[in-house]
């Protein structure tokens, strides 16, 4: 049976909710995650219900471990956003709104799984949570460490190991080099000999020029293939964000508002005013607005 294999989703609802329609039209029924649910995206509890409603194996990323812990390797954007997200989820604990348990679960989630001959990760099999596995010059896979990841991966008896975490597609044959793109356009068989590391990409926040939804599915054959896809990026991420900054940090301003009697049209300009001008200054939530797209980010992960 096939498996779809999904990361770095980023609290991205309108992303996961196209990657899984698309899953569920390729008639595939088994979906394991590698992790960050969580981070930067406007819709963290609803991204972490949907995973747990959908996912038959899910692995803790660095997000998912840092919300609601201390941020040092992060970003200042990431950290802000890693606040806001436990902000979040604690209200919905306390609500009892959903699933009950979201940073406990989220921090305490495996760091790995094996199954089919296979090794599933965030980041590598040497460093769960924070090495990146990537094929650019900079950030790139040096050939000792190489050696030792596929050695790694090799001593678990496995062929393949999944990672996300560099927010890049990308499939390594041993001893590190990448495979070139048309070797792998609409599908790649590994060979029996051969040992990979393939990264799946990132459903929520691609960094790729695109800018599209991406995950990888393996066949029943051995067949591995990455896809992307579309998805209505800002307008449905912007109308989730003010939905959520509204409710939850602008709360104060909203029941204000809401006490107050209807007055139709004039009210609801005065609501909007307050919530733009709010969000302009504040440097999290302005920032949260306006790198909702995505882009790439300074590091975090």
């Amino acid at each position: 049976m096939a498996i779809a294999i999904i990361s770095d989703i980023h609290g991205n609802r309108p992303a996961l909710d196209s990657v899984l329609e698309d899953i569920r039209n390729r008639k595939i029924s088994r979906v394991y995650c590698l992790g960050d649910i969580v981070g930067y995206g406007p819709s963290p509890k609803e991204c972490v219900d949907k995973v747990r409603d959908s996912c038959e194996v899910i692995i803790r990323g660095n997000h998912d471990d840092r919300v609601g812990n201390e941020t040092s390797r992060f970003s200042r954007f990431a950290k802000a956003t890693s606040l806001w997200t436990a902000a979040i989820l604690r209200e919905a604990e306390k609500q009892k709104n959903g699933f009950g348990s979201y940073i406990p679960w989220l921090n305490h989630l495996p760091l790995i799984h094996q199954s089919r001959g296979c090794y599933f990760v965030h980041g590598s099999p040497l460093d769960p949570l924070w090495e990146y596995l990537e094929p650019s010059p900079y950030m790139g896979l040096t050939e000792s460490r190489a050696k030792q990841i596929f050695s790694a991966v090799e001593e678990e008896k496995c062929k393949v190991a999944f990672v996300g975490h560099t927010h890049q597609q990308a499939i390594f044959r041993a001893p590190g080099k990448v495979v070139p793109f048309l070797d792998y356009f609409g599908g790649y068989i590994p060979r029996e000999e051969e040992t990979l590391i393939v990264n799946v990409g990132s459903v929520g926040q691609p960094r790729e020029d695109d800018k599209q939804a991406s995950y990888a599915v393996m066949h029943d054959d051995g067949r591995i293939e990455l896809i992307k896809l579309r998805y209505d990026t800002a307008k449905l991420l912007r109308a989730k964000a003010r939905r959520v900054l509204a409710q939850n940090v602008l709360g104060i301003n909203r029941k204000f508002i809401n006490g107050l009697k209807p007055a139709g049209f004039f009210l609801q300009k005065i609501q909007q005013g307050i919530e733009d001008r709010l969000m302009a200054q504040n440097p999290i939530t302005s920032s949260l607005i306006d790198k909702l797209k995505p882009l790439d980010f300074e590091d975090g992960g």
